[in-house]
């Protein structure tokens, strides 16, 4: 076998970080749309779960009137603060998701 057969490989230099490879446009938007949706659904579900357990909707709730054991547990004000944190989390999550997105180069087009 000669050495024309492989393709020649060189360890990389410690200082290069590894590049993402070039990506095409439809592509991009796409992962661009995605991101976008991600953090969309984030910041929304974490809205619903810090305001939704504090409204009469919770404390409402024809659906648990069946349930009165399950009722009195979430009507309790640790249990609405847990799902109040856990909604702020969401929120967190979906900002850090936005801030954190890096795209990768895009592909030269040829002619």
């Amino acid at each position: 076998m000669s050495t024309t057969e492989f393709p020649a490989t060189r360890a990389p230099s410690s200082s290069a970080a590894p590049s993402q490879p070039p990506v095409a446009d439809g592509r991009l938007w796409l992962m661009r749309l995605w991101v976008i949706i991600r953090v969309a659904f984030l910041v929304e579900l974490g809205m619903v779960l810090v305001v939704l357990p504090w409204t009469r909707a919770w404390t409402e709730n024809s659906v648990l009137l069946a349930y009165p054991s399950v009722r009195f547990f979430l009507q309790n004000n640790f249990v609405r603060g847990v799902i109040s944190g856990l909604g702020f989390l969401d929120v967190g999550f979906g900002i850090a998701e936005a801030i954190r997105y890096k795209e990768p180069p895009r592909r030269q087009k040829t002619s």
